[in-house]
Formats: C-alpha cells, sequence, structure tokens
C-alpha cells in the first residue's frame, strides 16, 4: 500500500497506487500531507476531490460533474476533469458563463454584463468612474443626470449634459 505524491505547479497531489478497499495509507510519500483511507473506487483516496485519482476505461466509468464547466475525461486508465471553453453557457451557483477553469461565473468581460462592466467575474452597476457609457451617461463616465458634466468633445444630449452648456 503506497502513495505517490505529484508535483504540479507548486501544489501537491497524493495519489493511492494500490490499495484494498478500505486500507488505510499511510505513506504520504515524504509530503507532510497524511495519508488518507482507500474508497474502493478504483483506487482514490476518500476526501481526494471528486473524479481525479479513480480508475477508468472510458469517461462514462468517472463519477458524474457537478458543472457544466468541466468535461470527464479518462486518461490513461485515471479519471481526470477538463473545463470546457471560457464563454461557455452555464447556470450553476448564480453564474452565467464558463471562465475556462472550471468554474461557472457571472461574467469573464464586460459584455456578458448589462450595465457593460466585469470586475473579477463579477457584473457591477453603472458607475460615474467605471469607464463605460452605461447607465443614464451620455457619454464615457459624463452628462445625464447622475454623472458630472462632460467635456468639449464628448457627447451630449441636453444643455446640462455639457460642460459648455452648448
Amino acid at each position: 500500500m503506497k502513495a505517490a505524491v505529484v508535483a504540479t505547479s507548486g501544489c501537491f497531489l497524493l495519489v493511492a497506487v494500490a490499495c484494498a478497499t478500505g486500507s488505510p495509507v499511510t505513506d504520504d510519500g515524504g509530503s507532510g500531507a497524511g495519508g488518507g483511507v482507500a474508497s474502493g473506487a478504483g483506487g482514490g483516496l476518500a476526501g481526494a476531490g471528486g473524479v481525479g485519482g479513480t480508475e477508468c476505461s472510458k469517461p462514462d466509468d468517472c463519477p458524474a460533474l457537478e458543472t457544466t464547466c468541466g468535461v470527464r475525461t479518462c486518461d490513461a486508465g485515471t479519471c481526470a476533469i477538463d473545463s470546457v471553453a471560457a464563454g461557455t453557457p452555464c447556470s450553476e451557483m448564480g453564474g452565467a458563463v464558463c471562465n475556462g477553469m472550471g468554474t461557472c461565473v457571472a461574467c469573464i468581460n464586460g459584455a456578458d454584463c448589462a450595465a457593460g462592466v466585469c470586475v473579477d467575474n463579477e457584473c457591477l452597476a453603472p458607475a460615474c468612474d467605471d469607464a463605460v457609457a452605461n447607465g443614464t451617461e451620455t457619454d464615457v463616465d459624463c452628462g445625464g443626470p447622475d454623472c458630472a458634466p462632460c467635456n468639449n468633445g464628448q457627447q451630449c444630449m441636453s444643455g446640462s449634459d455639457c460642460s459648455s452648456a452648448f
């Protein structure tokens, strides 16, 4: 009963190598991560975080996913998850689009938001300092009833929208 430690991008993944169901896995390969208990689901560790590590011969052998932003794969006999393309529609946890890293988020760019502003995958309400002509603005961050008047050369709908008042 052995476990292997696989380093990927500064992280360590503990993978069971051949354990009987219910057998303790105490060799962590020196990572300090501790062991686990073999799950019986094809050699993965209980609590190892879903699909990764489960043996398979085809993607359908792998556990179901809880997101539409990932696709089950069977790579060299081990289940894995590949992310779907950024912008793919989804609806988990109030999201609208996949971010390309396996997570359903509200937005990945301003085009995904009604107000045209996406910051940290969240749509923001129109504001007079968001660098987008939105809300009641007549040009970018100016004009309308809520923002400062626009400078000469910017779009004005009425005299009150412009600093020159026409």
